[in-house]
């Protein structure tokens, strides 16, 4: 992991790390910190517990599709080539990231959580808004023929 991450986002890594390898009955803040190579104490100074983690894992593909609205949102990526740019990055987010896709579709990680499985409702819902967004404008512009 590179040096020049902030040892909030390490944390949040290793997370989605062990969760990949383990599931989610295998992610404990001992885990955590032994791979960190840190105490316990170490990891809360950071987080509140493992929910607030999973959280913040969440939060990157969040932070993703909304760094790609931004990018979309250029005058010169309208319509069809919004969609194709904003699939293909979310594509090359996943296959950089592979052990996120463990914790987007780990259904054991929401089942039990409402406020975790409210968090990645969110995402999924802000995602459908934004491809929906997209495609309208694409049918607008004539590009996609409309169903």
């Amino acid at each position: 992991m590179a040096a020049s991450l902030s040892r909030r986002e390490r944390i949040t890594r290793t997370a989605i790390e062990i969760i990949d390898e383990l599931g989610i009955l295998g992610l404990s803040i001992r885990e955590i910190a032994k791979r960190q190579e840190v105490t316990e104490p170490a990891i809360y100074r950071h987080f509140t517990g493992k929910q607030e983690i999973i959280l913040s894992g969440l939060g990157k593909v969040s932070d993703l599709s909304q760094a790609t609205v931004h990018e979309i949102s250029r005058p010169s990526l309208t319509g069809l080539k919004a969609i194709i740019y904003f699939v293909k990055s979310q594509a090359r987010f996943f296959q950089d990231y592979p052990p996120i896709t463990s914790v987007i579709f780990a259904e054991e990680i929401f089942r039990d959580d409402p406020v975790v499985l409210a968090a990645m409702r969110e995402v999924f819902e802000r995602r459908a808004e934004v491809i929906e967004t997209m495609v309208k404008q694409a049918q607008q512009e004539v590009e996609m023929p409309r169903s």
